[in-house]
């Protein structure tokens, strides 16, 4: 019994404490609007000061314009170098914060990314150690850019590995850059910024709990597919070089990182006349001219125009690989990219850009600084890039495309390009997710040069090899990886290609075309809807996930649309029959046959989201400057008494009711603890001792007649020595009526009772 009292007591202090700290951790209406103000002010520092984001981007873009001028490329390592440092300072004074509970979600938000932004939280002598591994990395990936153009041309075997090993060779790190202490920065990385190790750092980064689990239950659902079509591919190959091992040679695949196969759609495709046609369309135009046409197409999609900006500041005629790169303060974007514009993979670029150049201006219309650049990694964007480069496949034969439709073979034709996609989709999922995998198992005891087990990974998940007169040697072709010479994830990426398809999915249902085969009959009656738009502004204001459960009611990364999208594919990969004799599809009828998906039909348009209005004040600036947002949305102010009192009451306080919830169930333990105690107390028998120490139990029976407080040993006594006991106060018996009440009997129970 005392055990469950204690029990009892016990939980309801923890209950009292609990919500009393909980309620303790909330800020008052005053002390979080300071908070929220100081948070936004610290927001506008990281974009407007001297070492913000304006002067890393203004070094960044030189670089990429110039990357063998060495002084530019000593600028950027300063850079780089002094906004670590200024981000780390804001990291410093945005720490208190972290993890009070704001009536506001925004704050809340924008402390949680502001206090962990990554490998800013370094050293200064690791952080300078890791710009100058980086930018020495990309140096060379755009000094050997005219490689891919050379692995296009080559079709000899022989010439080919030479190429390839030679390729690999001069990405090799200089001896100063040990790679080996670079990955093991990501390690202490994690540390600073309170994860267990680089796994939980990058889902952290990322913004998906439990990312790489997922991912890989993703990918064993996509294998049988892959495995099908690289089968496929291995075939069509051995039609050129003869004795194609199961994995496949790298250097057989059209470029040097072997990640993109739509450089070997020639050899791959059914019909090779197409290829041909679609590259003979494209040699004729220049890259601007490739932008444009991709401008036209997001433009007739319901995405808006990148402006004159864009077309006045980009540079068409540097060096690749491409980079897009937003404003800062401002929607705004612009692209460096090489004049090359004569392989397919060369018109997929550019509509990816575009669409991800959209997406950047779309978020800087409704977000701060940190929401647009923080350090996070959305999968959106990427899948937002990656569905330029589908839509682009399917308007790309049409009366207003590359090439005109064949009426007489349109289903040959509709495959075919499904097949691109394939090419450009499918490598990229093993190729993507073994880089993290195998860089996650070294990073605690790095191996040098390089982590040993990535080709193993890569080979297991992609069925691809290096040269086999490579075998026991080093082989340096990860560092044409621009995310495995940053340090970043990959798996953003990973997600994002699968997304595509997704959304894919919800566009043609939201358009009502989910029955037809826009491959067949092209993308002009394709809309994006508000929903759409609004998950492209939402940008990093919430985790992509609830982004994507908020807008378009996506609750879960799905591999079932990807496996609809090339379900018509199955026929061809298991027998590579001619394109005749696949199995036709009436127009009218769902197109490829209806498979069970997750993702749902599309949401009514919901209420627009309130816009975060960017409200620039600080010391720098007397007067606050307010970026004004279009009337058609609603605006939601800097946090002030009225609006969080109306949170409070609204929506945002669900803390506070559970710590007032708590405080008051607690009481009611109490109170009922002592309820029991007192109730057990008066039904416990009472043992007395006697003067000769023996113990009895003594044993009363109430009545009516006698008051409860009568003592029953002065009765016994009374009565031993001749005395009636008096009667009682209260009696409800008259004197001349016997009382009911009875003797008092004393139960000794150890011994008898002395006088």
């Amino acid at each position: 019994m005392k055990g469950r009292v204690l029990l009892l007591v016990v939980g309801a202090v923890v209950f009292i404490s609990a919500g009393a700290a909980f309620g303790a951790s909330l800020f008052s209406l005053d002390d979080e609007r300071k908070a929220a103000q100081k948070l936004e002010l610290l927001d506008w520092d990281l974009e407007a000061e001297e070492d913000g984001c304006d002067n890393v981007q203004t070094t960044l873009w030189s670089f990429l314009t110039k990357p063998d001028d060495d002084a530019i490329a000593k600028e950027r390592v300063e850079a780089m170098v002094r906004s670590a440092a200024h981000q780390k300072g804001v990291a410093v004074e945005t720490r208190p914060y972290i993890g009070r509970e704001f009536r506001s979600a925004e704050p809340r938000r924008r402390a949680d990314i502001m206090g962990h932004p990554g490998a800013a939280l370094l050293s200064e002598g690791d952080i300078r150690m890791g710009a100058e591994f980086i930018v020495a990395a990309e140096q060379k990936q755009k000094s050997l850019s005219n490689y891919s153009s050379a692995f296009a041309s080559i079709k000899d075997e022989t010439q080919l590995e030479s190429l390839w090993t030679e390729w690999q060779q001069q990405l090799q790190p200089d001896e100063d850059d040990d790679y080996s202490n670079f990955l093991r920065l990501t390690e202490q990385t994690a540390s600073l910024n309170r994860e267990r190790n680089l796994e939980n750092l990058w889902e952290m980064q990322t913004e998906w709990s439990d990312g790489y689990a997922k991912a890989k239950r993703l990918w064993a659902e996509i294998e049988p597919l892959y495995l099908k079509f690289h089968d496929y591919v291995r075939r069509r190959l051995q039609k050129i070089y003869p004795d194609v091992p199961e994995n496949i040679p790298v250097h057989l695949l059209g470029s040097p990182e072997g990640v993109d196969w739509t450089f070997i759609a020639k050899e791959t495709l059914l019909q090779e006349e197409l290829i041909k046609s679609l590259e003979s369309a494209i040699s004729q135009q220049n890259k601007e001219q490739l932008y444009r046409r991709a401008q036209q197409m997001s433009h007739d999609f319901g995405l808006p125009d990148l402006g004159r900006s864009f077309w006045e500041q980009s540079e068409f005629a540097g060096r690749c690989p491409s980079e897009v790169i937003s404003a800062c303060s401002d929607e705004g974007v612009r692209v460096v990219t090489c004049n090359s514009s004569s392989r397919w993979a060369d018109y997929l670029e550019a509509n990816e850009n575009i669409f991800r150049g959209s997406y950047f201006n779309l978020a800087a219309r409704s977000n701060s600084y940190v929401f647009r650049h923080g350090n996070r990694f959305s999968a959106i964007p990427e899948a937002v890039s990656s569905l330029g480069g589908l839509l682009a496949a399917a308007s790309s034969v049409d009366s207003e495309g590359l090439v005109s439709r064949d009426p007489s073979d349109p289903l040959g034709q509709a495959v075919n390009l499904r097949l691109l996609v394939a090419l450009r989709t499918l490598p990229r999922l093993p190729a993507l997710l073994a880089a993290d995998l195998c860089r996650i198992r070294d990073a605690p005891f790095p191996s040098r040069p390089l982590p040993p087990s990535c080709w193993q990974d890569r080979t297991k998940m992609q069925k691809v090899a290096p040269p086999s007169s490579l075998s026991g040697k080093d082989v340096f072709d990860l560092f044409a990886d621009r995310a495995v010479t940053a340090n970043a994830p990959h798996l953003s990426e990973f997600a994002g290609t699968i997304l595509q398809f997704q959304l894919y999915e919800y566009l043609t249902k939201s358009s009502g075309l989910s029955r037809r085969d826009l491959f067949k009959i092209g993308i002009q009656k394709l809309q994006a809807d508000d929903n759409f738009r609004s998950l492209l502004r939402g940008g990093l204001a919430l985790p992509w996930p609830k982004l994507l459960e908020e807008h378009l009611n996506i609750t879960e990364i799905s591999t079932a649309p990807l496996l609809k999208f090339f379900k018509p594919l199955l026929p061809v990969f298991d027998d590579m029959s001619p394109v005749d004799e696949i199995p036709d599809y009436d127009a009218n009828t769902e197109y490829p046959p209806e498979v069970s998906s997750s993702s749902p039909s599309p949401p009514p348009p919901p209420s627009p989201t309130p816009r975060i209005r960017e409200v620039k004040s600080s010391t720098l600036s007397p007067k606050p400057e307010v970026v004004e947002v279009s009337t058609s949305e609603t605006e939601t102010d800097v946090p002030t008494e009225s609006n969080l009192a109306q949170d409070e009451v609204s929506t945002s306080q669900p803390t506070t009711y559970i710590a007032i919830g708590g405080i008051l169930l607690g009481v009611v333990i109490v109170v009922a603890a002592i309820f029991i105690v007192n109730r057990r107390r008066k039904k416990r028998p009472e043992i007395r001792k006697s003067s000769n120490g023996a113990t009895y139990e003594a044993v009363i029976r109430r009545s009516a007649g006698r008051p409860a407080s009568f003592s029953p040993v002065v009765a016994k006594r009374l009565s031993e020595n001749g005395n009636e006991p008096p009667l009682p106060l209260f009696s409800t018996f008259s004197s001349s009526t016997e009382s009911p009440t009875e003797s008092i009997p004393l139960e000794e129970t150890n011994g008898k009772l002395s006088n």
